[in-house]
């Protein structure tokens, strides 16, 4: 037998949606054939796992994702309650962004203020009648 062409348990499982206990379960009652593999374990044919898929499905069947669900009183209500959850996430996520904006505008001033902060001299820089004799020295004596 070819490890390639047959399935481990756990693909199996994967395979079908049922647990590896299941698959194992199914061996070794004999509801599915399998074959030891020299590494001690299963090897099971694709095929042999649909056939044992399809006769354990009726009793286990996999609810189908592409079906459209069928309408029942509770689905306007709920149909409502989505509107309204959706309209609400609309509305938290544009919070969000004007936020994000503010914090970028906050940042981008508070970088500036903190340059011109730098930008300022040091106290010991300011000679005479402080400060603004100095900004009024620079104004008039430097331009």
């Amino acid at each position: 037998m070819s490890n390639a062409t047959f399935l481990s348990a756990g693909q199996a499982a994967k395979q079908t949606g049922v647990s590896k206990p299941t698959i194992s379960r199914a061996i070794s009652e004999g509801r599915l054939s399998a074959s030891r593999r020299e590494d001690g374990s299963w090897g099971i044919d694709p095929a042999e796992l649909m056939r044992w898929k399809e006769s354990y499905g009726h009793r286990h069947p996999q609810p189908s994702q592409s079906a459209t669900p069928s309408e029942t009183p509770e689905t306007p209500p709920l149909l409502i309650e989505n509107a309204r959850v959706t309209a609400e996430l609309a509305g938290v996520r544009a919070l969000l962004d004007a936020e994000r904006q503010r914090a970028d505008t906050a940042e981008r001033d508070r970088d500036r203020w903190h340059a011109a902060f730098l930008s300022l001299p040091k106290p010991q820089e300011i000679s005479g009648g402080g400060l603004f004799s100095w900004l009024v020295g620079k104004k008039f004596h430097h331009g």
